[in-house]
């Protein structure tokens, strides 16, 4: 008698839904090295987030419901320079804060934004309001893999909010490095950035008006903007 059979004979005196649950157990143990071969070719991919794409501010498409617009300005050199973001629950950022460390944090859903060949100036991208941190910068170079760890790092956390252009400033990694380290920063510039980005976002900002991403205030900015509006 075949193991089927058997299990199906001894399901017999029991209800239908027992009998489909042994049934079903038999045809899933027999699909499990197919199972295990599917995993093992996504493995590469797990835990790898989705990748949020860049657009310049004379091609910027409409908002969803919800959303804003992260406006950055880049100065990125290397083979594939990227950023690693995630959007942080209020628990998250309350431990964060608490311990000054994100590092023993996990996060779920991560984003990557692609660096690799983005031309110097102003960009764009969609994202849903929040509170979102920038993980790790990464910066390979040939032989050289170099990651910047930027968790819990507060100069490195901004926010979105709804119907908005939140500005977080100059995000610049240098080509040259040594075999341990890299230039990479985060610099605001909205003093010198401000008449280059209301020249070339005139039309975004009429919907989206101008706020800082940064968590930390920016006077300058507000003060700029009372006289603007």
């Amino acid at each position: 008698m075949s193991v089927p059979t058997m299990l199906s004979s001894l399901a017999a005196p029991y209800s239908t839904c027992c009998r489909w649950g042994i049934e079903r157990f038999v045809i899933s143990s027999r699909n499990l090295p197919f199972v295990f071969f599917l995993c093992m070719l996504c493995a590469p991919c797990m835990g790898k987030g989705k990748v949020l794409p860049l657009e310049s501010p004379d091609n910027a498409s409409a908002l969803k419901k919800g959303y804003g617009y992260l406006l950055v300005n880049l100065s990125v050199e290397g083979v594939a320079p990227s950023l690693e973001i995630a959007k942080l629950s209020q628990e998250q950022i309350q431990r964060i804060e608490q311990t000054r460390t994100g590092k023993k944090d996990k996060y779920l859903n991560t984003i990557t934004i692609d660096l690799k060949n983005r031309s110097d100036g102003l960009h764009l991208a969609k994202m849903k309001a929040g509170v979102y941190q920038i993980l790790q910068v990464s910066s390979p170079y040939f032989d050289l893999p170099y990651k910047l760890s930027t968790k819990g790092k507060r100069q490195w956390r901004f926010t979105i909010e709804p119907n908005t252009t939140s500005y977080i400033g100059l995000i610049s990694i240098k080509g040259e490095r040594s075999t341990t380290s890299v230039d990479i920063r985060l610099i605001n510039r909205v003093a010198s950035d401000y008449l280059s980005i209301h020249g070339e976002l005139s039309n975004v900002l009429r919907k989206a008006p101008l706020r800082s991403g940064l968590v930390y205030r920016d006077d300058f900015l507000r003060h700029l903007n009372n006289e603007k509006y």
